[in-house]
């Protein structure tokens, strides 16, 4: 196996106002792959929508000054009615397709030697840059999420476009034990998948490990954190995409049926932070939660490191309402900063693949009423040392998987597709 040293990355999402877990792991891959000594070039998109930042380049302390030079990034500028914050079949996929094949010259003249498609809008991107005569290698596909099983309402559209993506790659990763499986169903033919699991990213685990990290609350989050005195963990916490598919509404349900007086008794304020992908079911979710319990701190944003820290160093409990995510980074992320999480269970959300039985609390969210789980947290609100030494096994597992160790990961498999 020879590994390659030209690598192209095709992600609707990247380093452009990353609004998702999508984003941010997209982002990482690539800072894994430069901290390899390989040089990337990423074709993503890039918003105009009035009020984001144009970019978040990956430069240094991240990756070094010779390791940022070997990235560039070719972005398909998206109009403002094209909207964003959607990586599903609303996003901008033939626009994001269609601008691909612009850098059909640029990508020609780098001649990558191994490619990376993310999910089926990655693998579009591909076909659409052969289609305008870019001599391409067959994509590694790496499936952020199956959108087939994750929506089933709507598998008839999502179907086709993940088939087509599954049996164009040379090799196929997933980052959870359900979805190599959901992925084996939908096609015979294609390539078994492997697993890769997603690397805590630099600059949360840099953060983690500080003795003195530069943490910025929110200011709701902080007026309440200092009320509640220095280093106490207060919150509750949730820390999801807006959007149904991420079922923050179970969330607030729960809190609902914890009661504000309840909460208040034991000194603990929920937390929701998310962006909206879907405004109305944001509004329908912040404001069953404000009516149950008024005193909840909303963030209606995508928090940043140092932001993440902060919550997370004072969260008691994590709540992660997913009854399926084929990762869940944030998990993770509170994880590096000593807060344990409540998570379904059952391999159905893959981060509990590296945190393990004893670095969750792994519940049947599919099972559990919203009275039986509420009074699931009381019972682990109630025991400290306990949540203290999940905490602790989480931490550990967090902190000890980092970029460069997925880097190499990485590697092996385009060595592989390139033997």
């Amino acid at each position: 196996m020879v590994p390659p040293h030209r690598v192209l990355l095709l992600s609707y999402e990247f380093t452009h106002s990353p609004f998702s877990g999508n984003g941010v792991l997209a982002r990482s891959i690539a800072t894994a792959l430069l901290k390899c000594g390989l040089a990337v070039r990423c074709v993503c998109s890039r918003p105009t929508c009035a009020g984001i930042s144009p970019d978040a380049p990956i430069a240094p302390p991240e990756v070094t000054d010779e390791q940022a030079g070997a990235l560039a990034v070719w972005a398909v500028t998206l109009s403002p009615e094209d909207g964003w914050k959607r990586v599903d079949r609303e996003c901008a996929w033939e626009k994001f397709a269609e601008g691909a094949a612009g850098f059909s010259a640029d990508v020609a003249a780098f001649s990558p030697q191994a490619c990376i498609a993310v999910d089926w809008h990655g693998a579009g991107a591909w076909r659409a840059l052969s289609a305008a005569g870019a001599a391409l290698p067959r994509p590694l596909y790496i499936n952020f999420r199956v959108y087939s099983s994750g929506a089933p309402e709507e598998s008839a559209w999502y179907t086709p476009q993940e088939v087509h993506a599954l049996e164009t790659a040379a090799a196929v990763l997933a980052l959870s034990a359900r979805d190599q499986a959901s992925l084996r169903a939908l096609s015979e033919t294609a390539p078994a998948p492997g697993l890769l699991l997603p690397p805590l990213r630099g600059d949360v685990h840099a953060l983690a490990l500080s003795d003195a990290p530069a943490l910025v609350m929110p200011e709701a989050a902080a007026v309440v954190a200092a009320a509640a005195g220095a280093g106490r963990r207060c919150f509750l916490s949730c820390v999801v995409r807006l959007s149904p598919e991420k079922d923050p509404l179970l969330f607030a349900k729960l809190c609902a049926a914890l009661g504000a007086e309840r909460l208040g008794a034991l000194g603990i304020t929920p937390l929701l932070c998310g962006a909206a992908s879907d405004a109305s079911y944001a509004q329908t979710v912040r404001e069953t939660l404000l009516a149950a319990v008024p005193t909840a701190v909303v963030v209606d944003s995508f928090l940043g490191p140092a932001a993440l820290g902060a919550i997370f160093s004072r969260t008691a409990l994590n709540v992660h309402p997913c009854g399926y995510d084929a990762y869940g980074m944030t998990l993770v992320e509170a994880a590096a900063f000593g807060s344990p999480s409540l998570v379904n269970g059952g391999g159905a959300v893959g981060a509990t693949s590296l945190l393990g039985a004893d670095g969750a609390l792994q519940v049947s969210l599919e099972t559990l009423s919203t009275t039986e789980l509420a009074e699931t947290v009381l019972a682990a609100l109630a025991e400290p040392q306990r949540l203290t030494a999940v905490a602790a096994v989480a931490r550990e597992r967090a902190l000890g998987y980092d970029e460069e160790a997925c880097g190499r990961q990485i590697l092996e498999h385009l060595g592989a597709v390139g033997a």
